[in-house]
């Protein structure tokens, strides 16, 4: 949902009144136990990148909502990957690989 947000925000997003809010919770997904938590956490960060305008625009934003500096580093891995194709292929979660390799994956109903 908070990537959808943001993709429906876009050039609005820097005078979205929770904008704070909203970017401290999609950072402290970032550190989540569950791969597909994570893994929508950094697609979202790398939305905002997308549509911000500038690279100064996306570091106000994250000035504006004060992250430490653990979070930060996070933002600033996520940015430096831009793997968008690995966040979005199903098989990467617990459920696409799994369902795979299990014995209910591979049934036939009769």
């Amino acid at each position: 949902m908070y990537t959808v947000l943001i993709e429906r925000l876009a050039h609005r997003l820097k005078n979205f009144r929770d904008l704070e809010r909203l970017v401290q919770t999609v950072v402290r997904f970032l550190s989540e136990g569950a791969v597909e938590v994570r893994n929508q956490a950094k697609y979202a960060v790398l939305t905002m990148q997308s549509v911000c305008g500038t690279q100064r625009e996306l570091d106000g934003i994250f000035l504006k909502s004060r992250l430490n500096e653990n979070q930060m580093e996070k933002v600033r891995k996520v940015l430096a990957s831009e793997d968008f194709e690995s966040l979005s292929n199903y098989a990467n979660t617990r459920y696409g690989a799994s369902m795979r390799a299990s014995p209910l994956g591979g049934a036939r109903h009769t």
